[in-house]
């Protein structure tokens, strides 16, 4: 009786097997890192777009707060102040100093008061570039003070101020709207102070990824505080 051996079955993969298989792997392997790298970006979109919303109405609020401005007139470094522009505005040092109408970048400061933990003052804290600066305050995704230019860090917050003076006294008579009415060109105290203040984004990164410059758009605004609110001072 003949007997017959079943043909024995190939083991292992062959050459194009396994380059296919690498093939599909490496196909697998960019798309993935596509989708992170997309997720990624989209992430920092609207990260930075939150923070943005969120940042504007912090600089908003204390930038119509007397207390801020007090701080920002009074804050110094090695004896002279950091804004002597609004502390001769707000604070009459020196005399007949205040210019109507002129805009004049400043760093804007919290109103609270640093201390260490055995209660000395360590100063105040700045939320604000004075617009155009140089040294920047660069704000990351996340609404933290960063120091170098990126996706993680993109935005920028500055201020600039417009000091009015008081109009001249009244005379006796009916007063002219177009004469009586109009502000001083100088004075040693103002009447009232203008704050404006910009969130935008950091150009470097717009250079860098000019997908986020079409969706984190630059916002700006404006506040009129009484001087009287920011120093007690009376305009003069």
């Amino acid at each position: 009786m003949k007997t017959f051996k079943a043909a024995k079955t190939q083991s292992g993969f062959t050459l194009i097997e396994v380059m296919i298989s690498l093939a599909l792997i490496s196909v697998f392997v960019f798309m993935v890192l596509t989708y992170s790298s997309v997720l990624s970006k989209h992430s920092n979109i609207n990260r930075s777009n939150n923070t943005k919303n969120r940042i504007l109405a912090g600089v908003r609020d204390l930038a119509g707060m007397p207390a801020s401005l007090r701080v920002s007139m009074r804050a110094s470094a090695n004896g002279a102040a950091i804004n002597p522009q609004l502390l001769a505005c707000a604070g009459g040092n020196p005399i007949n100093s205040c210019t109507t109408g002129v805009e004049i970048p400043f760093t804007l400061y919290s109103p609270l008061i640093q201390r260490s933990p055995t209660g000395a003052v360590l100063g105040a804290l700045p939320i604000s570039a004075p617009l155009g600066s140089s040294t920047p305050m660069r704000i990351d995704t996340f609404g933290a003070p960063c120091t170098v230019a990126g996706p993680g860090c993109p935005l920028l917050v500055s201020t600039s101020f417009k000091a009015q003076c008081a109009p001249p006294s009244l005379p006796a008579g009916p007063p002219s709207p177009t004469v009586d009415l109009a502000p001083s060109a100088t004075c040693t105290v103002a009447d009232v102070i203008e704050v404006t203040y910009y969130v935008r984004l950091d150009s470097q990164v717009a250079i860098a990824d000019p997908e986020l410059m079409s969706f984190v758009t630059p916002i700006s605004g404006s506040v009129v505080v009484p001087v009287s609110a920011i120093s007690g001072n009376v305009p003069q």
